[in-house]
C-alpha cells in the first residue's frame, strides 16, 4: 500500500468548505476532537477549526451515515490496541431513578442494577436478527508454563484424592507434552519448533492432554505472562522464548555438555542474560497490549527487581511508549518536552517509592527529577480528592434498607461531627456491606473530604475507587511480629494523608492480622492528638448461624492469637452498632 491509496480511503483533515460544504459540515459536527463539541462555522469555544482536531474518516461512509465513523489504518499495532480497547468498554449505560408510589414497599435492587444496562434500537435489532457480535481470527492460545512437577490440578472437594491421583493424565500439561513430542516426533524434530510456535502446527486436546498433527484452520501460541519476582519461572519463560525444540526441562538446563543448577543460569550461560534484551523483549511484548500507566509500572518493576545493565537507555529506548498518553494530550494541556519528561519519570516513581527506591537511583537522565515533599503531599491529596463520586453512589442512598439506613446515619454523623470512635459492621456475606460503605464514601467524598478504604487483599481492595491493602497503604510489614510499626515517616506525605481523611474503612478486618491492627491503632495515636478519627472496621460474618461475629478482648501482646474468633486488641470500646440481616 502507498500513501496515496491510502489517502483514497482515510482523510484526516477539513474539507474544502466552498467546493464540498455538506461533507465539511458533517466532518464539523461529527469529526472534530477536542475543543468542539456542536458546529459552528468559525472558532469554536475560543479555538479556531483546523486539521489538527480532525479525527481519521472515509468521506463515503461519514455522508452514508451521517455520524461518527471513525476509519483508521491498521498498519501498526498501536492501532489494534487502540480499537481492541475501544471496543471492549462494555455496554451502553444510562443513569435513572426509579421510584414507588407505595412507600412501604421493598426496593428490587436487583431489577434496578439489571434496568440500568441502556439497550439502543440499532443493536436491539441486531441481537433479534441473531447477527453475530464478534468475531476472533485466528485462535489464540495460551500456553502454560510452570516448574517441574508444579502443574495446576483441579479437583472436585468430595473426590478421593488417592484414587485421583493415579491418573497419569495429571502430570501431563501443555509444556511437558511439547517436550515429549519433540522427543518421539520426528515430523516435529524436524521443524525445530519454539514453544509459542507449536500450535501453528499442531492441535492441543484438553481431554486426553496430547498434542496432535493440525490438519487444518490455524491457531498462534501465547505463553502466559510471568512476572519477574517469580525469578525461576521468569527464566524458564527466558529459555522456552528462545530455545527450539528442547525436549524436557533437563535439555533447557544442559549447556555445552554441562547440567546447570537452575534455569537463571542456563540463561546467562546460552547468552540471553549478558545484556538487556530479555527485559527489552518484556517491554516489546507488553507495549503491544499494555496502556502507558501499565507500562510505566512494568517499568518500575523491571528497575528494582531485575537490575538492568544499562537502565538509560532501556528508558529512552521505551520512552514514547512509556509517555505516549502525556504525548496525546500535549496540544489540550500545552505541555513542552520537559513537562511531558517530568511526568513520565514522574510515574515510574511513584511505583518506585513504594517499593521503598528513588528514581535518581537509576540514572535514567542525565538531569536530576527532584519532587519536594509539598509536591509529594499535593499529590497525594489531590489524588484522593481527584476520585470521581459514581452518581449512582449518591443516588443509592434511597435504596438503603431500615437497618442499612440506621448505620450510615450513624457512621456519617460521627464523621461529620468529627465525634471520631471506632465501629465494627457484621453481617453474613450477601446483606450489602459493601454497598453501603460505597454510599458511606460516596457522600463524604462528595463533601470534598478525604475517605480511605483498605482491604487485606488486592483483590478486596480492587472493588473499591480509591482501594489500597492495609499492609501498602499503612506501610505494614507482610511478616508481622510483635513490636511491629508502620514504616511511615511523620515528614511524609502519606502522614499527611492520614491527618487530612474524615474516615478509614477497613474490609474484611477479621481477615487481618491482629498485630497489623495494633500497628495502625499506634499510628493513629502518634498522629491524631484528639484522636477524632473514625475508623470503620468492615468485617464478613464467620458464624455459619447467622448470629454475630464473636469479639474477643484481648490484650496487645498476649500470647493468643484468638485465630479462632474476631479479635479485637485495641479498641476495648468496639461495638456492633447494628447487624445487618
Amino acid at each position: 500500500m502507498t500513501p496515496e491509496a491510502y489517502d483514497r480511503v482515510v482523510s484526516c483533515e477539513l474539507p474544502d468548505k466552498t467546493a464540498n460544504p455538506y461533507l465539511y459540515s458533517l466532518v464539523v459536527k461529527h469529526m472534530m476532537h477536542g475543543p468542539c463539541e456542536e458546529m459552528n462555522p468559525g472558532i469554536v469555544r475560543g479555538h479556531l477549526l483546523d486539521n489538527r482536531w480532525v479525527i481519521p474518516y472515509n468521506a463515503t461512509l461519514l455522508v452514508q451515515f451521517n455520524c461518527h465513523v471513525n476509519v483508521e489504518v491498521c498498519c501498526d499495532i498501536r492501532a489494534v490496541k487502540y480499537l481492541y480497547k475501544y471496543v471492549h468498554k462494555g455496554h451502553d449505560k444510562v443513569i435513572f431513578r426509579i421510584t414507588s408510589d407505595n412507600l412501604g414497599s421493598d426496593i428490587d435492587e436487583i431489577s434496578n442494577f439489571q434496568n440500568s444496562r441502556w439497550v439502543s434500537p440499532v443493536e436491539a435489532a441486531w441481537r433479534i436478527y441473531g447477527f453475530p457480535l464478534y468475531g476472533i481470527y485466528p485462535t489464540v492460545l495460551q500456553l502454560q508454563v510452570h516448574l517441574p512437577s508444579f502443574q495446576t490440578v483441579q479437583f472436585e472437594d468430595d473426590i478421593d484424592l488417592e484414587e485421583f491421583l493415579q491418573d497419569e493424565r495429571l502430570k501431563r500439561t501443555m509444556l511437558t507434552e511439547f517436550f515429549n513430542t519433540n522427543a518421539n516426533d520426528p515430523e516435529a524434530r524436524k521443524l525445530r519448533l519454539l514453544y509459542k510456535e507449536f500450535p501453528r502446527h499442531y492441535v492441543w486436546h484438553v481431554q486426553h492432554k496430547i498434542w496432535t498433527k493440525r490438519k487444518k484452520g490455524m491457531a498462534i501460541g501465547r505463553l502466559c505472562v510471568v512476572n519477574p519476582m517469580e525469578s525461576e519461572r521468569y527464566y524458564l519463560r527466558v529459555l522456552l522464548n528462545n530455545v527450539r525444540c528442547p525436549t524436557s526441562f533437563d535439555n533447557l538446563l544442559m549447556v555445552d555438555g554441562v547440567l546447570s543448577s537452575i534455569f537463571q543460569e542456563s540463561a546467562y550461560r546460552r547468552g540471553y542474560l549478558h545484556n538487556d534484551s530479555d527485559l527489552e523483549r518484556a517491554m516489546e511484548e507488553a507495549s503491544v497490549y499494555r496502556m502507558p500507566y501499565d507500562l510505566r509500572r512494568l517499568f518500575a518493576t523491571l528497575l528494582y527487581y531485575c537490575n538492568p545493565s544499562d537502565p538509560r537507555k532501556l528508558f529512552e529506548d521505551f520512552y514514547d511508549h512509556l509517555a505516549e498518553d502525556f504525548k496525546k494530550t500535549r496540544v489540550l494541556l500545552n505541555l513542552s518536552d520537559d513537562d511531558i519528561l517530568y511526568k513520565g519519570l514522574e510515574g515510574i516513581n511513584d511505583t518506585l517509592e513504594s517499593l521503598g527506591r528513588d528514581v535518581n537511583h537509576f540514572h535514567l537522565v542525565k538531569i536530576k527529577y527532584s519532587t519536594t515533599e509539598v509536591e509529594r503531599y499535593t499529590r497525594e491529596i489531590a489524588s484522593e480528592k481527584n476520585i470521581l463520586v459514581p452518581e449512582e453512589d449518591l443516588y443509592a442512598i434511597n435504596e438503603l434498607n431500615h437497618k442499612r439506613r440506621e448505620a450510615f446515619d450513624i457512621l456519617f454523623n460521627n464523621t461529620m461531627s468529627n465525634s471520631g470512635g471506632a465501629f465494627f459492621l457484621d453481617g453474613p456475606g450477601g446483606t450489602g456491606k459493601s454497598f453501603l460503605y460505597k454510599v458511606l464514601l460516596a457522600h463524604i467524598r462528595s463533601k470534598g473530604f478525604i475517605g480511605i478504604i483498605v482491604a487485606s487483599s488486592g483483590i478486596a481492595s480492587s472493588e473499591f475507587l480509591g482501594g489500597r491493602t492495609t499492609l501498602s497503604r499503612f506501610k505494614i510489614s507482610i511478616d508481622a511480629k510483635p513490636g511491629v510499626k508502620c514504616h511511615i515517616s511523620f515528614q511524609s506525605s502519606e502522614v499527611e494523608l492520614i491527618r487530612n481523611s474524615k474516615i478509614i474503612i477497613q474490609d474484611e478486618a477479621p481477615m487481618t492480622d491482629k498485630l497489623s491492627i495494633y500497628a495502625l491503632h499506634l499510628l493513629l495515636q502518634d498522629l491524631c492528638e484528639n484522636d477524632n478519627h473514625l475508623v470503620l472496621y468492615v468485617a464478613l460474618s464467620r458464624a455459619k448461624t447467622g448470629k454475630n461475629v464473636k469479639v474477643l478482648i484481648i490484650p496487645a501482646m498476649s500470647a493468643d492469637t484468638g485465630t479462632k474468633y474476631t479479635t479485637n486488641i485495641v479498641y476495648d470500646e468496639v461495638l456492633v452498632k447494628t447487624s445487618l440481616p
